[in-house]
């Protein structure tokens, strides 16, 4: 067997550090007689430690525009920078967190704990958004679709779930437009068909265009051409929709839908060309031509 050699010691190095008391930051805002321990780990040899203690009743930001959050130490072979955290979201886990994820705006963070709890919180003051049930053990990795609205979860529980941060119901279907990439329809489990754009630079929530409120039971998949919005239902239907809503009318109906399935769902469809094809529980394949 084959071992690799140890690279020379011209190709390796070795690591001096600068150390720092963790709340230094803390230490100068809050105690009456700020102070805190920094130190020296060599690679060889014994770390050195010593107190740092504030002399004086102020203390001078190089950048008067910005708050004082970075400590800056040099010796003559380490020259560190330590900065501290501008803000902090607290409260919102009572577990070790496992993973996060911020949204395509910025405004929006996700994040799992060892608990089973998944979270969507606002950046700018941490406030509880979302708390999104279904995992029971620890969610280990969160992340967001491109589209900042829906995440996706793996944990423990040997299960990988996707909810939406705009609805309490589970998306089941979604899909971008074929015209505009920044327009998101997304459908979910009582049959709601959301649609959103995502050009503003709002909150992803103020992003929203209509949303589309049927009776035929969960979305199975939806995807738009020229003609419209093509959504398969659990409930057999399978409809074409317009793709801009009349704004002079809260009622909209398919422009087609197409027959043949009877309450048994539509898994599954594509396209060649003027043609749609069907796939349903009732085991059949259903071709159509569209006008």
């Amino acid at each position: 067997m084959e071992v690799d050699e140890e690279p020379s010691t011209g190709l390796s190095c070795k690591e001096d550090a600068a150390l720092v008391q963790p709340d230094w930051d803390q230490a100068l805002k809050e105690m009456t007689q700020p102070q805190f321990f920094v130190g020296l780990r060599k690679h060889e040899g014994k770390s050195v430690f010593a107190n740092v203690e504030k002399q004086g009743d102020s203390y001078i930001c190089t950048d008067p525009l910005h708050p004082c959050n970075a400590l800056h130490f040099e010796s003559p072979a380490i020259s560190t920078t330590f900065l501290s955290p501008v803000s902090e979201i607290r409260g919102i886990h009572d577990s070790s967190i496992h993973s996060m994820d911020i949204s395509c705006t910025g405004n929006l963070i996700v994040s799992s704990d060892a608990s089973g709890s998944l979270v969507v919180s606002n950046v700018m003051n941490g406030s509880l958004l979302r708390d999104l049930k279904g995992h029971v053990m620890d969610v280990y990795k969160c992340r967001f679709f491109p589209s900042g609205l829906v995440v996706l979860s793996g944990g423990m529980d040997m299960s990988v779930k996707k909810a939406t941060i705009v609805t309490d119901n589970t998306p089941t279907a979604v899909c971008i437009d074929h015209e505009t990439d920044s327009v998101i329809y997304i459908g979910d489990e009582e049959g709601v068909i959301s649609v959103y754009d995502l050009k503003f630079n709002f909150y992803c929530f103020r992003s929203y265009i209509y949303r589309l409120q049927t009776n035929r039971g969960c979305v199975m998949k939806m995807m738009t051409r020229d003609e419209g919005l093509f959504v398969a239902f659990k409930d057999g239907s399978m409809c074409c929709y317009p793709r801009q809503r009349s704004l002079e009318s809260k009622v909209t109906s398919p422009l087609y839908e197409f027959t043949g399935s009877d309450c048994d769902p539509i898994y599954d469809f594509c396209f060649n060309a003027k043609h749609l094809f069907t796939a349903s529980r009732d085991r059949v394949v259903r071709k159509y031509r569209i006008p």
